[in-house]
């Protein structure tokens, strides 16, 4: 639904640069209350190998922590090197400021590829 508040939706479409994924998915774990460790990025990153917006061949992942955040993920356009993952994330379980944390996260993550954006380990 473009033009469409993240806040008003359930599931939106989005992309960020492949260097960013890792970034981002811990992000989103932290805001979901998820310890998100080596084993998830692990297969993740096995996961979006064959992955392809185009072909629709996605790879589906749960961040399960205080609610859970289904994440599907494919590479855009992966033939012609873009550099690029199409997310799509369920946000119904999410409230508001929630929501409008990931829109912003992804807006980030599309404007700065690199690495560099990470969150510290979350200690309980």
């Amino acid at each position: 639904m473009a033009g469409t508040p993240w806040t008003k939706q359930t599931t939106v479409s989005d992309w960020i640069f492949e260097e960013n994924l890792r970034g981002f998915l811990r992000v989103a774990a932290w805001l979901v209350g998820y310890a998100f460790e080596e084993d998830d990025w692990l297969a993740i990153r096995a996961g979006i190998e064959p992955t392809d917006d185009g072909a629709g061949r996605w790879f589906d992942y749960e961040l399960a922590g205080r609610v859970t955040l289904p994440v599907a993920l494919a590479r855009s356009d992966p033939d012609a090197g873009t550099g690029v993952v199409a997310v799509r994330l369920n946000l119904s379980q999410l409230n508001d400021y929630e929501r409008g944390e990931l829109a912003m996260l992804t807006l980030v993550m599309q404007h700065q590829p690199g690495p560099a954006i990470d969150v510290p380990e979350r200690t309980h």
